[in-house]
């Protein structure tokens, strides 16, 4: 095997850079398939995809066997992992907006389901139950924008400005 391959429980993950090395993991995918086959531990096509990361235009098609029929596999380019959304940009804009979207949900959750909370309370809910969601992976996807700064930040003050 020549690309670079990730495997943690149930999830494989295939590397190799593009244009370059196309023809390469092509090889290399056709290898993992007949190693599953033969531990009888065999991938779903259905579920398996394909993310090109980064701005290179050149994009390959990808295909594997499945119930006797070689299939293409779904090029997408969102994808969560382990939690995490990761796009074909690294940016994880879409990750901090669904996370903030959550924590959101949840305080209006908070709200509707205390009648009376002081500053103590809703700061103590906020840090075990809000924050978790906010800074879950967060070396990861820590923002390195200040767009999406702010609106982790705005999420934060939203909690302040209600308790």
């Amino acid at each position: 095997m020549h690309s670079a391959a990730y495997l943690f429980a149930d999830d494989t993950k295939l590397f190799a850079r593009v244009p370059e090395a196309a023809q390469t993991l092509h090889e290399d995918l056709d290898r993992l398939q007949l190693w599953s086959d033969m531990w009888q531990l065999r991938f779903n096509a259905a579920k398996c995809k394909v993310m090109h990361i980064g701005k290179n235009e050149v994009h390959s098609d990808y295909k594997m066997d499945s119930k006797g029929n070689r299939i293409s596999l779904e090029n997408i380019k969102l994808e969560k992992d382990l939690g995490v959304d990761v796009d074909d940009e690294l940016k994880f804009k879409k990750h901090i907006l669904i996370q903030v979207e959550k924590a959101n949900k949840l305080l209006g959750l908070l709200r509707r389901g205390f009648t009376m909370l002081d500053s103590y309370s809703m700061s103590t809910l906020y840090k075990a139950i809000i924050r978790p969601h906010l800074e879950y992976g967060n070396v990861v996807w820590h923002p390195r924008h200040t767009g999406d700064e702010e609106q982790l930040v705005s999420s934060e003050e939203n909690v302040q400005t209600h308790s």
